[in-house]
């Protein structure tokens, strides 16, 4: 899906705008609760393998791992910001819809989205520019 994007694919990039969609899954995953659990981490690499399934599992793996490296540091609104603009930048406005509905499906996860997570894919469609839907949960 990201050949669609205007994202310039590198032979080894260091940080790629599935650097930035991971990075973003991760804050949704762990600011609702503190925990990343197995089952969310198993959901965030399903979703990883959509965007880029032409990448090895040890691939996907490398680039959750240097996102949730980068996310251990503590990074702050500023660098959150510089890759939710990535997205918004680099991705079409379905492609920004398809992770605005990649995050519900991962904060639906562990039950349904809590408030910090309704809050964050609210905030996110707004700023990616595209419409959702309540979930079937009700959230």
């Amino acid at each position: 899906m990201l050949e669609d994007s205007s994202a310039v694919a590198e032979e080894e990039p260091e940080w790629s705008v599935l650097h930035d969609t991971t990075l973003v899954y991760i804050v949704l995953s762990r600011g609702s609760d503190g925990v990343l659990s197995e089952e969310e981490i198993a959901a965030i690499l399903k979703r990883l393998a959509f965007w880029q399934p032409e990448l090895e599992e040890s691939d996907l793996r490398s680039i959750f791992r240097d996102a949730l490296q980068f996310y251990s540091t503590g990074p702050d609104k500023e660098d959150l910001a510089e890759s939710t603009d990535a997205i918004k930048e680099h991705l079409t406005k379905a492609q920004r819809l398809a992770v605005v509905n990649d995050l519900v499906y991962i904060g639906e996860i562990d039950g349904p989205l809590t408030e910090y997570e309704t809050d964050m894919v609210e905030q996110l469609a707004a700023i990616w520019g595209v419409e959702i839907r309540s979930t079937e949960h009700g959230g």
